[in-house]
């Protein structure tokens, strides 16, 4: 391949040649290795930047597993990658979700003649243990173990049944539970415009589909709330703090002034009264000019706390 002889000898030249006549930077070996591949494990840096200045993907996932950093063992090659993933906004949940993609593609290739995937098909049958394995351990290498909503947990069959409507239809309670806790919509039809609740023949489930829904959607709201009230008390404690660092520069100042007077009613002996008077008012104006900064700042965060609870 010209493309990796050139990464791997560090031909700089050669390489922008064959770029600029639409050689593709993305192009894969047998084994996935892209050019970028190449240059890193080479550590041929010049080369690096070329592909990465040309659109090579940083995050191309060979059939090891691994991107172009994880075999990088040069530290400038590799700190100049990092930096450019950095300032794309690549961040470890994008690289967890990006080396988790060929999984994904896996599991939808193996829907069957009627769109079914593996979830439709663990629903019918209850198989609890399989459920939870492709709505939780799946997602483990994506969010560190915690659970996220994959495409295919609301995907649809050929009739447009998701896997809930499947586990409801057969009335396999503990597999709702699951798909419900891993954030499945109850509101969603099939082609015959049948909902969840619709295909549900046992009330009892129905009643737990129903309870189960509203326990999730309270707690959501929770964390909601806990979430907003924890950022308001954020807020709310850096413009005290703001309040009082301004208090105590002014403080300052007027203490300082203060000794300021002292010392200049001791250098001179004419002209006292004329002298403290005026510091005394100059003391007196910087405690009012104080008191109404603090009464105007005090206004302003309880105009914007109004702003904000409205």
């Amino acid at each position: 391949m010209k493309y990796e002889n050139c990464c791997i000898d560090d031909s700089a030249d050669l390489l922008k040649l064959l770029i600029k006549y639409g050689a593709d930077v993305n192009v894969c070996d047998n084994d996935l290795w892209t050019p970028l591949h190449a240059a890193a494990t080479c550590a041929n840096l010049d080369i690096c930047k070329i592909l990465i200045e040309n659109n090579a993907d940083l995050l191309a996932v060979n059939t090891d597993g691994n991107m172009p950093y994880d075999i990088c063992e040069d530290e400038l090659c590799l700190e100049y990658i990092e930096s450019e993933m950095a300032s794309r906004g690549v961040t470890q949940q994008t690289i967890d979700i990006k080396r988790s993609e060929t999984e994904f593609r896996m599991l939808d290739d193996l829907k069957d003649h009627n769109g079914a995937t593996l979830l439709h098909i663990a629903a019918a049958n209850g198989y609890n243990s399989v459920i939870e394995f492709l709505l939780f351990d799946v997602h483990k290498a994506i969010a560190r173990g915690a659970p996220i909503i994959d495409p295919s947990l609301n995907e649809k069959d050929n009739d447009g049944w998701t896997p809930l409507h499947v586990a409801t239809f057969w009335g396999h309670q503990r597999a709702i539970e699951l798909f419900l806790e891993a954030g499945a919509e109850i509101d969603l039809r099939t082609k015959n415009e049948e909902t969840v609740i619709d295909l549900c023949d046992d009330s009892d489930v129905r009643e737990f589909i129903i309870q189960k829904s509203k326990e999730i959607e309270t707690e959501q709201e929770q964390k909601k709330a806990a979430a907003k009230a924890a950022a308001a008390a954020a807020v709310m404690q850096s413009k005290l703090q703001l309040v009082s660092s301004s208090n105590n520069s002014l403080n300052n100042g007027s203490i300082k002034g203060n000794n300021s007077s002292s010392r200049s009613l001791k250098r001179t002996s004419t002209g006292v009264s004329r002298s403290s008077s005026v510091r005394r008012s100059s003391f007196r104006e910087k405690e009012k000019a104080a008191r109404k900064l603090e009464t105007s700042f005090k206004e302003f965060i309880y105009a914007s706390e109004a702003q904000e609870n409205s």
